[in-house]
């Protein structure tokens, strides 16, 4: 088969303790993952130094951060991307649970 299908519907798992990170796919230069988080739950801030990001909210909304303590509200429907070398961190700040497929995408070294 020439393209891969992935039924990102069918892995709505989470955990009231614990972000819950499910990888979908990977190939050459890229892999993804979703993370699902409940309410109140946080990824802290971290570097992306070898990779472009690219999240993609499929269900609820939250706050991108970063240590600086720049913030920016995150919602299903939208794409958010971040070129390498920032650092930030992903909090679920809504009332529901929140989905995002993120992609990362290896940086060519310069």
């Amino acid at each position: 088969m020439l393209i891969n299908e992935y039924k990102l519907s069918s892995m709505n798992q989470y955990s009231p303790t614990e972000v819950i990170k499910q990888d979908v796919t990977s190939g050459e230069g890229f892999r993804s993952f979703l993370l699902n988080m409940m309410p109140g739950q946080e990824i802290p801030a971290r570097s992306h130094l070898h990779n472009c990001v690219l999240l993609f909210p499929q269900t609820g909304s939250g706050t991108l951060f970063t240590e600086d303590a720049q913030e920016t509200t995150i919602e299903a429907g939208s794409i958010y991307t971040d070129h390498r070398g920032r650092n930030f961190g992903l909090r679920n700040t809504g009332n529901a649970p929140l989905q995002v497929l993120v992609i990362l995408v290896a940086s060519s070294s310069d």
